[in-house]
C-alpha cells in the first residue's frame, strides 16, 4: 500500500555505530538507503564514538545503563514534529516516545526489536548456572535487567512493533501486549553477498574446513566450540578451523583451545566482503551454535552461499530451516555439535542436499524485499494517522 501524499518523512534511530557489518545497524543502514532510493525523505541517526565519556569504565557504564538517555538527547535536538514516522530499537529512545505518545499531532512511533533481551538474559544466566560460562555482576544486576525493562518500555509507548522472529512475537502475545500492531520483518543479506554466485566445487576438497564468524561470547555458544573441535579432530585429524569476527586477539582465542588443536586454527583479523565470500565458498561446514538470536545474519549469509551449517533452534534457524534438510539443528552441547559436524564431513551427499536447500531458502531475504515490507507498513501507518488527524 502506498499513500499519495508527497510528504513521507521518516527518522531512523540506530543505537549502534554506522557500520553495516554490525547486525544492530545493518537494518537501519540498508533501510535508509532503500527508502531514499524510493524517494522517501529519510534521515538516520547513529550512536557515535564521541558520544561516550573518555574513560573505559565510564563508557561501559554509559553504554550499559544510560543509552536511552544518551540517544534521546541526540534525537531531541531535531525537529521531531516534522516527521511522519520515527523508528528506533528496543526502547532506546523511550523518553521521547513516552512524551510524544500523549500528543494528538505526532509521528507514528515504531519500535523495532533486534531480539528480546529477556531471552538473552535467560540464556546467559542459564549458562552460568550450568557452569559453562561466567557472568559479571554488572550484567546480572544492572545491564541485563535494564535492557529487559527498555524492551518493555519500547512496547508500551509505540504504535507499531516490528520483530524479526516468531519467538519474540509469541513473547509479546504471552505478555498481553495486544493493543499494539505487530509485524515480523526479517533482515536481509547485504547486496554484495546476495548477488554473489559461487559454485561449491570445494565440498569434496581435503582437508575439511570449518568456519566460525561472529562475536566470541557465551550467548553465541563459543564455550562449546573448543571441546567440539577436539572431538571432531579425533575423527578427522587434519580438519581446519577458521575463526573470524570475534574482535579478540589470536592469542586470546587460541588460549581457549587444547594445545594440540591450535596449529589447525586460523584466527582472522578484519576481512573484506570479498574475502568473507571466498571463505564462505571454500569452507566445508559453518558453525553457528548460538543459544539466543534475534535473527542470526551470519547464518543467513552462510546459507545464501550454500554452506552447510550446524546450528541451534533460534532466530533464522528456528523459523526457516529444517534439521537434516537445510541445516543440522542440534542441542547446544559440545557433543551434539561435534557429532553433527562429523556426520556432515562423512556424508558428501548430505552436505550437497543441505547446501542446495539452504541456498534456496536464503534467496527470499533480499534487501529489495525487506525494504518493500517496511515501506508497506510505514505507508499504511502514516496514511491512517493522517486520516485520523484530518478527522479530528
Amino acid at each position: 500500500m502506498k499513500i499519495s501524499s508527497a510528504k513521507r518523512k521518516v527518522l531512523l534511530v540506530s543505537h549502534a555505530f554506522n557500520d553495516i557489518n554490525l547486525g544492530a545497524a545493518r537494518v537501519y543502514i540498508c533501510l535508509h538507503q532503500g527508502l531514499v532510493a524510493r524517494n522517501w525523505d529519510a534521515d538516520i541517526v547513529y550512536l557515535e564514538e564521541k558520544d561516550f565519556y573518555p574513560t573505559k569504565f565510564a563508557r561501559r557504564i554509559q553504554h550499559k545503563a544510560l543509552l536511552p538517555r544518551l540517544m534521546s538527547a541526540k534525537v531531541q535536538k531535531l525537529k521531531l514534529e516534522d516527521y511522519d514516522l520515527i523508528m528506533c530499537s528496543s526502547g532506546m529512545i523511550y523518553p521521547i516516545f513516552k512524551e510524544l505518545s500523549t500528543k494528538s499531532l505526532r509521528p507514528v512511533l515504531v519500535n523495532h526489536v533486534h531480539g528480546l533481551s529477556a531471552y538473552d538474559y535467560a540464556t546467559v544466566m542459564t549458562e552460568a548456572h550450568l557452569g559453562t560460562a561466567d557472568v559479571s555482576l554488572l550484567f546480572k544486576y544492572v545491564s541485563g535487567p535494564l535492557q529487559i525493562r527498555w524492551d518493555e518500555l519500547g512496547f508500551r509507548y509505540s504504535d507499531i512493533n516490528i520483530l524479526q522472529n516468531k519467538r519474540d512475537l509469541s513473547y509479546i502475545e504471552n505478555k498481553g501486549i495486544l493493543n499494539v500492531e505487530s509485524h515480523i520483518i526479517p533482515p536481509a543479506i547485504i547486496d554484495p553477498i546476495y548477488n554473489a554466485v559461487f559454485e561449491r566445487n570445494s565440498i569434496e576438497a581435503a582437508p575439511p574446513s570449518l568456519f566460525w564468524f561472529g562475536s566470541w561470547e557465551n550467548r553465541k555458544g563459543a564455550q562449546y566450540l573448543p571441546d567440539a573441535f577436539r572431538r571432531i579432530r579425533e575423527r578427522f585429524p587434519d580438519c581446519r578451523l577458521k575463526i573470524g569476527g570475534t574482535g579478540m586477539t589470536t592469542e586470546k582465542i587460541l588460549s581457549f583451545f587444547d594445545a594440540t588443536d591450535r596449529q589447525n586454527i586460523s584466527v582472522l583479523g578484519s576481512i573484506s566482503d570479498e574475502e568473507h565470500l571466498r571463505l564462505l565458498s571454500k569452507s566445508t561446514v559453518f558453525l553457528f551454535p548460538s543459544l539466543s538470536e534475534g535473527f542470526g545474519l551470519a547464518l543467513l549469509e552462510a546459507a545464501s552461499q550454500g554452506l552447510p551449517a550446524v546450528t541451534v533452534s533460534t532466530g533464522f534457524a528456528a523459523d526457516y530451516l529444517r534439521d537434516g534438510v537445510s541445516a543440522r539443528i542440534v542441542y547446544p552441547s559440545s557433543l551434539h555439535i561435534a557429532e553433527a559436524v562429523i556426520d556432515l564431513l562423512a556424508d558428501p551427499a548430505l552436505r550437497t542436499t543441505i547446501s542446495e536447500n539452504a541456498r534456496s531458502v536464503a534467496r527470499h531475504f533480499s534487501n529489495a524485499e525487506m525494504v518493500s515490507r517496511y515501506e508497506d507498513v510505514f505507508s499504511a501507518a502514516i496514511a491512517r494517522r493522517k486520516t485520523r488527524q484530518i478527522a479530528s
